[in-house]
């Protein structure tokens, strides 16, 4: 990666996995990165692991209002945002006919609806700035089919399509994209 040095990176889903790999590969870049989490434990155990971090925020990104005040922690933190990995998600694998209506609302919540928050909330940023990146964490998931993962598989299409959308109607000023790594 080239160009990274004072970059102000949000990631969510920060504290953990393919977020805090994310966050390390960050720092080595010279960026400035913000982790945002759920789990305040692991938001702290993060900032152990990474010094350099310039904040943890502590939040759940299915709720509009929490998310907006994530973001002004994250704008007392670094005064915006310049580019977005919107890595929040769960899965939880159960056939169809058991998924329950909240299980099914708590999987779309975090990682759709989270996508769509936290995505607003940072393209409002990099609109006013001049310019932005934001990278959706989708899946293979979100491709083709898997059993066992309907609430999963809905969530990472529909993300896809959210990317694509967001895609054509911020352009140019702010990228966005959508990765879709296989199982991790």
């Amino acid at each position: 990666m080239r160009g990274l040095k004072n970059k102000r990176v949000l990631i969510t889903g920060g504290a953990s996995g393919i977020g805090a790999a994310t966050a390390a590969r960050f720092l080595e870049e010279g960026a400035r990165v913000v982790v945002l989490d759920r789990d305040a434990a692991a938001g702290e155990r993060i900032r152990q692991e990474l010094p350099a971090l310039s904040g943890s925020i502590v939040a759940d990104v299915s709720d509009p209002e929490v998310v907006a005040c994530a973001f002004t922690e994250l704008d007392h933190l670094c005064e915006g945002v310049d580019v977005l990995i919107n890595n929040a998600g769960i899965s939880i694998r159960h056939s169809f006919m058991e998924i329950t209506p909240r299980e099914w609302q708590q999987v779309l919540g975090i990682n759709l609806n989270g996508v769509f928050y936290v995505a607003q909330q940072a393209a409002r940023r990099m609109l006013a700035s001049g310019g932005g990146v934001i990278i959706n964490m989708g899946s293979t998931n979100g491709l083709m089919g898997y059993p066992y993962y309907a609430d999963y598989n809905a969530s990472k299409a529909g993300l896809i399509e959210l990317t694509r959308s967001m895609a054509l109607e911020l352009a140019p000023t702010v990228r966005v994209v959508a990765v879709c790594p296989g199982y991790v």
